[in-house]
Order: C-alpha cells, then structure tokens, then sequence
C-alpha cells in the first residue's frame, strides 16, 4: 500500500499542474488535442483556454491566434473559414529572450533545435528541401523549407530550418502550410 499512495499523487500531480509530454506531440494532423479542421469552438474545448487573434486586424476568413491565457505561446492557430488549417511552433512568438526551445515534437523526435539530418533520418526521401522563398539566390545563410506530406497530399508539415537546424515548424493542411506568411 506504501507504493500505491505515492505512485497515485505523483499521477495526480502530472494530470492536476501540466501537460503530459505525450499532448504536445505534433502530427500532420495536429499538435496536442487540437487537430487539423476543428472549429474555432472545438479547439477551445480541446485546450481549455479562449483563442484569441494575435493582431486586432484580422478577417473573419482567415487569421492567426494563440490562447488568450498565454500558455503555450510558442503555438499559433491559422484559422481560415472558422477552422484550424495549421499550427505554427514559432518560439519568435513568444517575445522572451532568449528564445525557449519547446518540448513539442513530432512523433519521430523532430522540433525545434532538431537537425536536418535528424529530419532526413526520420522521414527519408519523403522529406524534400527547398529554399525558403522568402530568401533569394544571394542569401549568404538562406533558410531552408523541408517539407514532409502524408500520401493523400492533403496534409503535411514543413520544417524551417538554418544553419542546418529546425527554427520552427508547422502541420496542417498543405495549402495553408505552404503560404509564406499565415493568411497570405
């Protein structure tokens, strides 16, 4: 009985004060509970917590946000026609320095900080580079995508990497991952 009690407070400080490491695993379906073509409303649900837009301007059709109670900032939600179509890992959105390197991972072992041969080793010749097209041939340190997309072509993620390592990351469906910037 001694083993009990203690096994079960320790269960009941995971599940009572943080997200188990297993939520914050990323897919090309989605990172955590929040999955790739939920509501607005579904994922509020999901996470607990309002979304809110990151800017004031934004357009019923397609905008960015993050949880209005502040965790997990390095997350943002594209939202385009009332549903989830990506989730971004940008640890530049959470405005501290230095920038925090998140714990979410995909289910291969692949974030933030990740290499590209990490990336290659996980996904194989599924994972395609290609130079980030906000960069241009003259770029002495361009920044790379490598895209990675499931076999239905519908979903994916794209890794944004420099110098050789993941900057940050997104999964959702491939039209919107492959836009630039969120709703452009």
């Amino acid at each position: 009985m001694s083993i009990k009690m203690p096994l079960l407070a320790l269960l009941f400080v995971a599940f009572a004060f943080g997200e188990t490491h297993a939520s914050q695993v990323a897919t090309m379906e989605g990172i955590g509970p929040v999955k790739i073509g939920m509501t607005v409303k579904e994922a509020e649900h999901a996470l607990g917590a309002k979304l809110d837009p990151i800017s004031p301007e934004f357009y019923k059709e397609c905008w960015v946000t993050s949880r209005s109670d502040k965790k997990d900032r390095v997350i943002q939600y594209r939202i385009e026609d009332e549903n989830i179509a990506a989730i971004d890992v940008y640890p530049r959105a959470a405005e501290t320095l230095p920038l925090p390197i998140p714990a979410i991972k995909t289910a291969e072992g692949i974030g933030v900080g990740s290499t590209e041969e990490e990336i290659k080793r996980a996904y194989g010749k599924s994972a395609k580079k290609e130079r980030a097209p906000y960069f241009d041939e003259t770029d002495k340190d361009p920044e790379y995508w490598i895209h990675v997309d499931n076999p239905d072509k519908k979903l994916g993620m794209i890794f944004d990497v420099r110098y050789g390592r993941v900057l940050s990351f997104s999964v959702g469906t491939l039209e919107a991952i492959n836009r630039m910037e969120g709703c452009n």
